[in-house]
C-alpha cells in the first residue's frame, strides 16, 4: 500500500515543536515518555491482550507515523498501525522480581524511536508473581500526553472487566487526532488567535534576550525513571468491577 500526499496532515503545534527538537538528536531517548501500571490480584493475560489490542485500535494517535516534506513535517496513518506486540517479560524467578523489573523498564525507556518508520511506542506486560503484574506503555511524546495515560488504563481496564464479564464494553468516547487538527486551525484563523498574539507581542515587547552560554544548541538529556521510594500500590484485582484509579500507576518520565 502505497501512502499519498492526500494522506498526510500538518502537525499540531505542540508535535511540531517536539518533532524539531528530536531531529537535533535523532537517536536520543529523551522524548520517550512512559507509565507503569502495577496490577494485583488474578489476570487473564490472554484477555489482557485482547483487551489493550480494543484500546489501542480504538486510540488513532497509536497509528500515526511523522515524515519529513518539502512543506514540512507531516504525520499520517500507518497502513500496518496494527502490526505490533505485546512484549511479555517474566521477572517472577528473580532474587528481587520488583527490582527486575524495574531495571527492565529503565532499559526500556532509553530505546531510541524512529519516528519516521515507527511504531512510536512499545507495551510490555512484566509478570513478578502469579498475581502481580505491572504493565508498562512507553509512547514518544509526539503521540502522548500525561493525561492520556489515565485516560488509556482508564479505557483499558473498563474493556477488560467488560470483556471478562462476557459484554461488550460501551464505546470509548476516545476523540479522532483529526478534530484536535481541526480545532487547532480554527483558533488559528480566528479573531482570538489575534488578540491573544497582539496582548503577548505587547506583554513581551523590550525584554532583553535571554542569557546564553554558548551560541549552540545542546541535545536533550537522556530520560530517568525511578520506582516512588514509598510506593505502596492498593490492590486491583483486575477481574472484578472496581475502577481503574485503584491501580497503582507510577508516571516514570
Amino acid at each position: 500500500m502505497s501512502l499519498q500526499d492526500d494522506d498526510r496532515r500538518p502537525l499540531s503545534g505542540a508535535q511540531e515543536g517536539l518533532w524539531y527538537a528530536g531531529r537535533l538528536a535523532p537517536d536520543s531517548a529523551a522524548y520517550n515518555t512512559a507509565e507503569a501500571v502495577e496490577i494485583h490480584g488474578p489476570l487473564d493475560t490472554g484477555l489482557f491482550e485482547t483487551a489493550l489490542r480494543r484500546t489501542v485500535g480504538e486510540a488513532d494517535t497509536f497509528a500515526l507515523r511523522f515524515v519529513d516534506t518539502d512543506d514540512g513535517p507531516r504525520c499520517h496513518p500507518a497502513p500496518d498501525a496494527a502490526d505490533w506486540s505485546l512484549h511479555r517479560v517474566d521477572v517472577s524467578g528473580a532474587e528481587d522480581p520488583e527490582d527486575a523489573a524495574w531495571a527492565h523498564i529503565r532499559t526500556d525507556l532509553t530505546t531510541p524511536v524512529d519516528t519516521d518508520k515507527g511504531p512510536l511506542f512499545a507495551h510490555t506486560l512484566l509478570t513478578l508473581a502469579p498475581d502481580r503484574f505491572i504493565w508498562l506503555l512507553r509512547a514518544h511524546h509526539l503521540l502522548l500526553d500525561g493525561y492520556s495515560y489515565k485516560l488509556l488504563g482508564r479505557r483499558l481496564a473498563q474493556t477488560y472487566n467488560a470483556l471478562a464479564e462476557g459484554r461488550e464494553p460501551a464505546p470509548s468516547g476516545f476523540e479522532p487526532v483529526s478534530r484536535l487538527r481541526a480545532e487547532e486551525e480554527a483558533y488559528r484563523n480566528s479573531e482570538r488567535y489575534e488578540r491573544d498574539r497582539t496582548h503577548w507581542a505587547r506583554r513581551l515587547a523590550g525584554l532583553p534576550e535571554p542569557a546564553r552560554l554558548t551560541s549552540r544548541t545542546a541535545a536533550p538529556p537522556p530520560p530517568s525513571c525511578a520506582a516512588p521510594p514509598s510506593w505502596s500500590p492498593p490492590r486491583w484485582p483486575p477481574s472484578t468491577r472496581r475502577r481503574p484509579a485503584s491501580a497503582s500507576r507510577a508516571p516514570i518520565c
